[in-house]
């Protein structure tokens, strides 16, 4: 199973970040998740040189969190994350990882989104890996650059 490990440095407070990835339910990444793949597969077109016709065929994007463990002063939130996907082309139909925060200064946090990932079916076609990699690389740093800002959405929201 291919492996993918990608950080960004967010403004914002490791104290924030730790509210917003424990916040329960956590539904509210589901629609960052389904974006990301979305905008991803497109992407995975782009590279193996394919146009999509027709229907698209059912598809699903299922993300879960585990709790974050609580804590009075953080300098890391790690939490484990399974995302899952169907009826895409070049999308991982699963991906197992973690989620860290670590805090790199009173107002700034490093988050890394790290994991294993198992290639879609077709992935063996010329062209295929590469597209599935491309797919998977521009998932995972949508989904990263979005939790911070989409988390902190909901909480303000109070959903």
């Amino acid at each position: 199973m291919p492996h993918i490990r990608q950080s960004t440095t967010v403004a914002r407070r490791i104290e924030d970040l730790a509210e917003i990835l424990g916040a329960r339910p956590a539904d509210w990444l589901v629609a960052f998740a389904r974006i990301a793949v979305y905008t991803a597969e497109a992407a995975g077109d782009r590279r193996a040189g394919l146009l999509r016709r027709g229907p698209a065929p059912d598809r699903s994007v299922v993300i879960d969190l585990s709790d974050a463990p609580a804590a009075d002063d953080y300098e890391r939130v790690d939490a484990t994350i399974h995302w899952t996907t169907d009826g895409f082309r070049w999308a991982f139909t699963e991906f197992d990882g973690r989620l860290v925060a670590r805090r790199e200064s009173a107002t700034s946090t490093v988050v890394t989104l790290e994991g294993a990932y198992r290639l879609p079916e077709g992935a063996a076609m010329p062209n295929a890996f590469e597209a599935a990699k491309v797919t998977a690389d521009t998932a995972v740093e949508l989904l990263l650059r979005t939790i911070p800002d989409a988390g902190a959405e909901q909480s303000r929201s109070g959903a």
